[in-house]
């Protein structure tokens, strides 16, 4: 990373901090966003506390493990999101090439311009990922739309809840689509005769030939 930047320590705390946070994985791809990246700027979005640190966190943790260029930031820093600088000095810090990863991106200054004027004028060498919980970022004013390509997150699922808390889930049969039908075939036909409505069915076969000849009998003479 360039020392030109005056944060060059709040920078360096933060992309250090992701490098050693321990997090679990989300279920969430990865590699689709990376591949978005190379076109787009793309936004992690969803309610507050949903993790979408978290998932920026493990991207730049996934991005170093292929070997890539990579910074993670978090822009809600007290001691930096005040100056009007903040974006510039962070991608003087960076260098213009590689993957920027900006937690809640709406928190600096010019914000929207600027992502809109560094996408035009880096494409292709610098990739953007940002985040935050605010509609302006899935729901872009006229300088990004056609720029930015939201991917939003959501809380724990209850797969993800148990996986956080360290419990395994065993398979079921639910979980083996293919097994439990060729079970129900062979019960199919056994089930069938026992149901009310197979029995309902039956007796009513019985009774169609007795009522017709009751009814021939009945019928006057003409």
């Amino acid at each position: 990373m360039s020392p030109g930047s005056g944060m060059t320590t709040e920078f360096d705390e933060w992309n250090t901090y992701a490098l050693k946070k321990t997090l679990v994985p989300r279920d969430l791809s990865f590699d689709r966003v990376v591949g978005d990246a190379r076109l787009k700027i793309v936004a992690i979005t969803g309610i507050r506390r949903c993790g979408k640190s978290s998932v920026l966190i493990l991207l730049r943790q996934k991005l170093l493990q292929e070997g890539k260029n990579a910074a993670y930031l978090n822009l809600e820093d007290s001691r930096i999101k005040d100056s009007p600088a903040l974006l510039d000095d962070a991608l003087k810090w960076f260098g213009d090439s590689g993957y920027l990863l900006l937690d809640e991106i709406t928190a600096a200054k010019d914000w929207e311009g600027w992502l809109a004027r560094k996408h035009e004028m880096l494409k292709g060498r610098l990739h953007l990922v940002v985040s935050s919980s605010r509609a302006t970022l899935s729901q872009p004013s006229k300088p990004l739309r056609g720029r930015v390509l939201a991917h939003e997150l959501y809380p724990l699922s209850f797969a993800e809840f148990l996986r956080f808390k360290g419990v395994r889930v065993e398979p079921t049969t639910s979980t083996e689509p293919k097994k439990t039908a060729v079970k129900t075939t062979k019960k199919t036909k056994k089930l069938a005769l026992k149901t009310p409505a197979a029995r309902t069915t039956k007796k009513e076969v019985e009774k169609k030939p007795a009522a017709k000849v009751q009814a021939a009998k009945v019928a006057p003479k003409k």
